[in-house]
């Protein structure tokens, strides 16, 4: 069964939230509740909160940390005790914005390696076993989550924790409209009340059906994306590369390194290999359409142009290292022509440094001993993802 045949129950659901934010209690979270020491926060919807703030332009990655940590300082001055939660299955919900994936790893790694923020990522979504586990042994007050997401699938996956959240008896808090003053934050909340916990038990076979296909559907929508832009590239070859890599680098560092220069080196050397799979399918793919190659070949960089690129991209990395703050606000979005040709380039690689950044913390961890400070190493990862100077 489809999602199409689903949409008439999500949309049900839909209204039951909707009908309740008007009635949502404009409260402070920390001083009109004795039973609110502690709550756990969403992380997609944290991240989305702060993408969508008006201070924060396209490129300003690290701004973005800013506000993160603005944020939950904030909360935890306030004499907030919280968890931060990331779903695995939400990150299917990304295949659309690929300059996100990268930065929802960083955001996570950075998160677990730079603070002292507890932050969960084993549970899969929110209608697992051990997520009602936990709920049953934290006994959150309330659960900050957005009642928005970036497009309808990713709306609908908020729903169904808000709704899985009232049949746990977990209140929710809006993500958005909160306020903060000295002593107190205002946010709406939304008590979880016996309608809205009869409605998840006596919808519980269909909430779990529509659950599972719209992340099948996710799934589907994501493997097509990766497939077009990565080939027939494995997710066991790519951790071979970055394997080999590494030990390369330990070599020629010793010492250790932070995560900016080894992620600049371990991207363009698994970059150049993957666009040559991409250029490799897509002659395939062209000849057995039986279509002009060379009139395919010309919408794309060669190879050997991808070369100069990368070495573009080291020589950025270099100023950003050294650079300080006050001149790379200066750094500038500059379009020219040649861009178009690797706008799918581009593209691929966005969806690759999430994969990477994640494939570097699974090999750190794997060869902890070999790195010699791993504070340093991970000291830098919210600069990773800046403006690039070409």
């Amino acid at each position: 069964m489809g999602l199409e045949e689903h949409m008439m129950f999500l949309e049900r659901m839909s209204q039951l939230i909707l009908s309740a934010v008007p009635r949502a209690e404009y409260s402070s979270l920390f001083n009109d509740f004795v039973e609110s020491e502690f709550f756990l926060i969403d992380g997609d919807s944290l991240l989305i909160t702060c993408i969508c703030e008006k201070s924060l332009k396209p490129g300003q990655e690290l701004h973005f940390f800013y506000l993160v940590e603005y944020y939950l300082m904030d909360l935890a001055s306030k004499g907030g005790q919280f968890a931060i939660v990331f779903f695995k299955d939400a990150e299917y919900a990304y295949f659309n914005f690929p300059e996100l994936l990268p930065l929802r790893t960083a955001l996570i790694l950075h998160l677990q390696h730079n603070t002292t923020i507890d932050v969960r990522t084993k549970f899969s979504g929110c209608l697992s076993q051990e997520w009602e586990a936990f709920l049953e042994d934290t006994y959150p007050y309330y659960l900050v989550v957005a009642d928005e997401g970036l497009n309808h699938l990713q709306t609908y996956l908020f729903n169904f924790l808000i709704t899985q959240s009232w049949a746990m008896k977990v209140n929710v808090v809006l993500s958005s409209g909160q306020k903060s003053d000295i002593l107190r934050l205002y946010a709406y909340l939304m008590p979880s009340s016996q309608k809205n916990q009869k409605f998840f038990k006596e919808n519980k076979k269909k909430i779990e059906s529509a659950y599972k296909t719209l992340i099948k559907q996710l799934e589907e929508y994501r493997i097509s994306a990766l497939e077009s832009l990565f080939g027939k590239l494995k997710w066991k070859n790519m951790m071979k590369e970055a394997h080999e890599t590494i030990s390369q680098l330990k070599q020629l560092w010793p010492e250790g390194s932070d995560i900016r220069r080894v992620l600049c080196v371990t991207s363009c050397s698994l970059s150049l290999r993957m666009y040559h799979h991409f250029l490799e399918n897509r002659k395939k793919t062209t000849s057995d359409e039986k279509t002009n190659i060379q009139e395919v070949e010309s919408n794309c960089l060669a190879l050997q142009e991808m070369e100069d690129l990368c070495k573009l991209h080291c020589l950025s990395v270099v100023f950003l290292l050294h650079l300080p703050l006050s001149q790379r606000a200066c750094t500038r979005f500059i379009t020219s022509h040649w861009t178009k040709n690797i706008h799918t380039f581009l593209e691929m690689v966005l969806y690759e440094v999430g994969i990477k950044v994640k494939m570097l913390n699974a090999v750190v961890r794997k060869q902890a001993q070999k790195f010699k400070n791993g504070e340093i190493f991970w000291k830098y990862l919210p600069r990773i993802l800046g403006v690039k100077l070409y």
